[in-house]
């Protein structure tokens, strides 16, 4: 079945569920605006707890968050503004919005390249853990300061669901503004510390999931087209008569003929071509080419070639002198292989042997993604232990990686309603020591982000609709 159609199930059921138990409540349910609070008193024994516990830590924990905060605050803003400049100059390479809410199915919606699907069993667990690591933290630091934690609980603005930690305002207005700074910037800093430490789970989780499978074999593009019979289990078969084939029982490999060549097809990636294969229209396959590794029918991961280690840079050198008829001899962790390299197609004086490796990494992503993906052989192919676990968990850790970075900075923008905006009134009080000052360039900031916003989305509008209106 689908995925979405399970996830689609699980948010009509999400939606049932809110929309009862608002009725069941509603007497316990306060309005406060365009906000629908359920207060509670969970969690506030925890925080009491851990902030007497912790006491010296977050002392100094607290001049870290505010540093944190105005770096923050500085980066979005900075960014916000680079990014107008990418809109002008960069051609229009997605349909996504620059200022887009974090919403389920996002990236389907707006047919975003580059980026995983986001479904909502995604959205809700990751809007919990960063929605009770934010205000957990916002009371751990109120309680530090000595400040009264009134309630916590979760409502919902509109449909959006919302958790919250309530202090007492009056109490935490009378606190040094450093203290005020602290309780203010802690929800956004608790959001990136987890951010760095998912982060290392994240990789940490996929250097695990890897595994060395088959060598790196050699290959090249054909057209289905051009194909005249494949030969599975010694039987010839044309492209009409694979449809009969049930692509569940297909042979570990398969040959493949031309007019000129005759090429090798395994049974994963024949499975995840079939559709290609078996369709006699121009449709681009990839297939192997039929040379001595792959009829070697080598088990287990390379780890040396005549006697160097596949670390070895200089085992490089000795593949590209390869004569026709050499020997080679290739050890794996399942045994030791010898093959007689063949004759290469585009060069007569060469040895052939139907190997192909990756590239070492040159740049720091490169080098990154080498490391943290444990594919260090670059003779061998990867695949993870179970593809459908490894997409589920990674498409989810990626997601609440990246979100956990994007609401820690987003959060602390000088703007209206966010901890930035009362953030940086408070900053501009101190430096100014005067509140009609302060409140005066608390405008002008939130002013200036919407300006920057609307600019941008004016410029997203031009470049993708009303330039092809007018022009």
């Amino acid at each position: 079945m689908n995925f979405m159609y399970i996830d689609l199930g699980i948010l009509a059921l999400f939606c049932i569920f809110s929309a009862f138990f608002l009725y069941k409540n509603k007497h316990k349910v306060k309005r406060e605006g365009f906000f629908f609070l359920y207060k509670t008193k969970f969690g506030l024994k925890f925080m009491d707890n851990f902030s007497k516990k912790f006491h010296k830590q977050l002392k100094v924990l607290a001049y870290i968050s505010i540093t944190f905060g105005y770096f923050a605050m500085a980066a979005m803003v900075a960014l916000l503004i680079y990014n107008i400049f990418v809109l002008i100059k960069m051609p229009v390479i997605t349909n996504a919005p620059p200022i887009m809410p974090v919403i389920p199915y996002a990236p389907q919606i707006f047919k975003i390249q580059g980026l995983p699907n986001f479904y909502f069993i995604h959205w809700i667990i990751i809007l919990a853990i960063m929605a009770i690591t934010h205000e957990f933290a916002h009371g751990i630091f109120a309680r530090h300061m000595k400040v009264k934690v009134k309630s916590s609980g979760f409502g919902f603005i509109g449909p959006l669901p919302l958790a919250f930690v309530e202090p007492d305002e009056k109490s935490m207005s009378k606190k040094k503004r450093k203290d005020q700074l602290a309780m203010l910037s802690a929800g956004s800093f608790s959001n990136f510390v987890f951010f760095l430490i998912f982060g290392l789970i994240f990789l940490l989780f996929i250097s695990l999931s890897f595994h060395a499978t088959t060598p790196l074999y050699g290959g090249g593009m054909i057209n289905s087209s051009d194909i005249k019979f494949i030969t599975l289990d010694n039987t010839n078969y044309s492209l009409l008569e694979l449809k009969n084939i049930n692509p569940n029982m297909l042979p570990e490999k398969s040959m493949v003929y031309t007019d000129t060549s005759s090429f090798v097809l395994t049974r994963d990636l024949f499975s995840q071509q079939y559709k290609n294969i078996s369709n006699p229209e121009n449709k681009t396959i990839v297939a192997y080419f039929s040379a001595p590794l792959i009829n070697a029918n080598i088990k287990g991961q390379i780890l040396e070639i005549n006697g160097l280690k596949y670390s070895d840079p200089q085992i490089f050198a000795i593949l590209n002198s390869t004569t026709p008829g050499q020997h080679i001899e290739i050890k794996t962790d399942k045994g030791t292989y010898n093959i007689i390299a063949a004759v290469n197609p585009s060069n007569s004086s060469k040895g052939f042997l139907g190997i192909n490796y990756r590239s070492p990494p040159k740049t720091f992503a490169e080098k990154l993604q080498s490391w943290a993906m444990s594919m260090n052989n670059p003779f061998m192919n990867y695949e993870p232990f179970n593809r459908d676990a490894f997409s589920f968990i990674s498409v989810f850790m990626f997601w609440l990686v990246m979100l956990l970075f994007a609401i820690s900075t987003f959060n602390m923008l000088p703007f209206g309603f966010l901890d930035g905006g009362k953030f940086f009134f408070l900053t501009m009080l101190g430096i100014t020591k005067s509140k009609k000052s302060a409140e005066v360039w608390y405008k002008i900031a939130s002013l200036v982000i919407v300006l920057i916003i609307l600019v941008m989305v004016f410029v997203w509008l031009w470049r993708m609709y009303l330039f092809k209106i007018f022009i």
